[in-house]
């Protein structure tokens, strides 16, 4: 299966995108700062706000969205983007999910 994920090279996202690996699955991420070079992986340079982004989805059978920011006493900049990119991302990932698959 052909699956798409955000948040790949996160804490958790690193073990789903290990185990969706050993399982036999092809991967397409989406990764904002960090590349996932592994082989089973090919990784779509992106920003969950940018809805161009995440057309790397388009050829995928299942999408999984896990992007999002976790920060203990966040910083007044990222205190100001979380809720862009925990709900506006995660909206924007499942409603083009909804659209293409």
């Amino acid at each position: 299966m052909k699956i798409f994920v955000t948040g790949g090279s996160g804490f958790i996202g690193q073990r789903i995108v290990d185990n969706l690996l050993q399982n036999g699955h092809e991967l397409v991420c989406l990764t904002h700062q960090k590349e996932l070079e592994r082989p089973g992986i090919t990784t779509v340079q992106g920003y969950l706000l940018e809805k161009d982004s995440l057309a790397g989805m388009k050829d995928c059978d299942a999408v999984i969205a896990n992007a999002a920011i976790y920060v203990i006493g966040p910083d007044d900049a990222t205190r100001e983007i979380m809720p862009d990119i925990n709900v506006t991302g995660t909206k924007n990932t499942l409603d083009l999910a909804v659209d293409i698959l």
